[in-house]
């Protein structure tokens, strides 16, 4: 039984990775590498933060790690009275957003303890999303709200990212 199960298992995994179009593994497998090799040179990277303005209620802060005056990833924290959220993005070393880890944490009661939390992955391939982590299709609604409003945020923080002011206000408000 337990063989069966285990044979089962893979072979509904190795059908459901044929079935993804080759455009979505391509962009799943760069923003893998990117993020692996960002994150392991971050010690070498320079390190930028500042404050955020009109990003949450409770406002935040954000890190951009840069080499060479390109940015490779920006870090955002984002605080309300229920929640809390960090959004992190990647870019290539030609600044272009390739992935996007957003997570979530509610909290049981006003700045309580977290009660909850969620993360999303978000693949993208020329600016557009083609992938992410859990499937969007569970909501689409959400996602056609919430997508649009990320990649703003990503084009805002990274405008911010290069400006020398601080705080790095958002258009938003």
């Amino acid at each position: 039984m337990v063989r069966w199960v285990v044979g089962f298992a893979i072979t509904l995994i190795a059908a459901l990775v044929a079935a993804q179009p080759a455009e979505e593994r391509r962009a799943i497998a760069r923003a893998k590498r990117i993020y692996t090799r960002t994150n392991a040179q971050l010690g070498q990277l320079h390190a930028t933060r500042k404050a955020l303005e009109g990003f949450s209620l409770e406002g935040g802060d954000m890190i951009a790690w840069t080499d060479a005056d390109k940015v490779r990833k920006i870090e955002a924290h984002h605080f309300g009275e229920m929640w809390r959220g960090t959004n992190e993005f990647f870019f290539d070393a030609s600044e272009h957003l390739c992935f996007i880890v957003e997570t979530v944490a509610r909290y049981a009661d006003t700045f309580g303890p977290v009660s909850s939390a969620n993360v999303r992955r978000f693949y993208l391939l020329d600016g557009k999303i083609v992938a992410s982590s859990p499937d969007p299709s569970r909501d689409p609604a959400e996602v056609a709200d919430h997508l649009p409003r990320l990649l703003v945020q990503a084009e805002e923080l990274l405008a911010g990212a290069h400006r020398p002011a601080n705080p790095v206000v958002s258009r938003r408000r």
